[in-house]
């Protein structure tokens, strides 16, 4: 049985069992053969050509050129020629479920839009999703559903609530946060997220929105990343300042959500040599640029499926990217 994709131009294969794969063919589980298609598999030198992927069930089995790999009789095969195989890809700085057509706010936070979300996301060949800092209570359910294999789409990973200072940063007009004023209540609020949500990460913000508000104390958030790297938990700042950026460094942050607008070598040599990740987030900026210049990707034909016409009309509409232009 042969069939061919028409509608999606990016096959996003998860090939993390690559490195397992080897010539065995299962076939007493469903075989699905993948051909033509080139494969990235972020191993080999080089982009495998007119490829053969054997997949077995879930497992994928075999990965190699046309030829070298055996096709199990009976094997369901699809022509993927001229398409592109890639690992699954993972975005590692989301907030889920907050908006509804243009507008974002906690109040659309709700199951089905964590639903959509995800399906979304895996749509573009998004297989992990780490929403931080803003997740609700329906987001418990979700997970509890997802680990028991009850939703699709892409799987998602929560850092629960997020926290900031007192009297300080509101994340997307999001006041609720956890709010620590000392050392102990610090510990204790991300031990509360930790042990009743079971959360994957936790979220810092440090920011004083250009000193107009109250931001972390380091001592304070300090105190955040030294309990939560002690049960194994990474923690993801978010912070605009370049010393402020040094000194979640200095005091064991996994990764800044962030960059500051200009980096000198020493964050980049504190980075380097304490293994921090740093995710400057450009998609902003380009994104901007990609409507600007007249967002030809709205003719994609599964957008209908993923967002409402209001928003595919706005998007599109000339006022709405002159303005953007204008930014």
């Amino acid at each position: 049985m042969q069939k061919s994709f028409s509608a999606v131009t990016l096959i996003a294969v998860f090939l993390f069992v690559f490195a397992a794969a080897c010539q065995r063919t299962d076939t007493t589980s469903p075989v699905t053969v993948i051909e033509g298609a080139t494969v990235i598999d972020g191993v080999s030198g080089q982009p495998i050509q007119d490829a053969v992927v054997v997949i077995s069930s879930t497992t994928i089995q075999s990965i190699g050129t046309r030829g070298s790999v055996p096709i199990p009789d009976g094997a369901e095969r699809i022509d993927a020629a001229g398409k592109t195989i890639i690992p699954g890809l993972f975005a590692m700085h989301t907030h889920v479920a907050m908006g509804e057509g243009m507008e974002r706010n906690p109040r659309f936070y709700n199951r089905e839009r964590i639903q959509r979300d995800a399906n979304a996301y895996l749509y573009y060949g998004v297989t992990h999703v780490l929403s931080l800092g803003m997740d609700l209570e329906p987001m418990l359910g979700f997970l509890a559903d997802q680990q028991a294999g009850g939703t699709s789409g892409a799987r998602l990973h929560s850092s629960g609530i997020g926290f900031a200072a007192e009297g300080g940063f509101e994340p997307g007009g999001f006041a609720d946060v956890n709010r620590p004023t000392t050392v102990a209540e610090a510990q204790e609020m991300v031990r509360r997220e930790i042990e009743d949500k079971n959360v994957d990460a936790i979220k810092l913000w440090v920011d004083d929105v250009r000193g107009s508000v109250p931001k972390l104390d380091p001592e304070i958030y300090g105190a955040i990343i030294e309990y939560a790297r002690m049960q194994n938990i990474p923690v993801f700042a978010h912070m605009r300042n370049l010393e402020d950026g040094k000194e979640l460094i200095r005091r064991g942050v996994t990764a800044l959500v962030h960059t500051p607008p200009e980096v000198d070598e020493e964050i980049l040599q504190l980075a380097s040599d304490r293994g921090v990740a740093m995710m400057p987030t450009l998609t902003g900026a380009y994104g901007a640029r990609a409507y600007a210049e007249g967002a030809s990707f709205l003719s994609d034909p599964g957008l209908p499926h993923l967002f409402p016409a209001s928003v595919l009309e706005t998007l599109g509409s000339a006022e709405y990217q002159a303005r953007i232009a204008d930014n």
